[in-house]
Parts: structure tokens; C-alpha cells; sequence
């Protein structure tokens, strides 16, 4: 496949893979889902992703490995983390989630 010029339908993208998720009900309702699972997600581990995903540019796979062990090394010590993960394999949400409310008529 990486060698081919042959494209792939969105379906045919799905059935691989390649995304998540196909807008069959219209682009708004996909963005609308989109943004509620970035809403459900931790703004500081959001932002420690951004800043450890522009870290790998140009760099080779082991010392990408190493990175990424020490940052999940790193995350895993502070205990807030800890506890988070733990509440939310057992069901709880996290200490920073707020319910995504939608769209707002201003």
C-alpha cells in the first residue's frame, strides 16, 4: 500500500484503520463529536502531546522510543496522574473533566 499511487475510499479508510470516523451524517455532526472527545480530554495532557509530538521531528526511532518512555516515565510519577487513570478505569472522571455543553447561542 505505502508504495502504491492507488487512493482508498473513505470506507475502504475505515475498514483499515486509517480513521476514526466517516461524516456520512454531514460535516457538523462529525466536528460535533470530534470537539465533545477533545473537550473530554485533559488540556495539560493535550498540551504535554503537542509539546512531546513536535519534540520528534527529525529525530530517529530509538531516540524516539527513548523520549517516549521517559515522558510516560515522567507522567506516570506525578500523582494526580495516577489517580486519574485509576478513577477512570474504574468508571470515575478525571479531577479536570468538565462536561462538554455543546454548541452555545450567543
Amino acid at each position: 500500500m505505502a508504495l502504491s499511487t492507488r487512493g482508498f475510499t473513505a470506507r475502504e479508510a475505515m475498514t483499515l484503520g486509517l480513521v476514526d470516523e466517516l461524516a456520512d451524517n454531514g460535516m457538523e455532526v462529525a466536528l460535533e463529536r470530534q470537539l465533545q472527545r477533545l473537550f473530554h480530554s485533559s488540556p495539560r495532557a493535550i498540551a504535554e502531546t503537542k509539546k512531546y509530538l513536535e519534540s520528534l521531528n527529525q529525530k530517529n526511532f530509538g531516540v524516539q522510543i527513548d523520549m517516549a518512555f521517559s515522558e510516560i516515565t515522567s507522567w506516570l510519577k506525578t500523582p494526580e496522574n495516577v489517580d486519574d487513570i485509576i478513577g477512570f478505569s474504574s468508571g470515575c472522571p478525571a479531577s479536570w473533566f468538565q462536561k462538554y455543553r455543546g454548541k452555545v447561542n450567543v
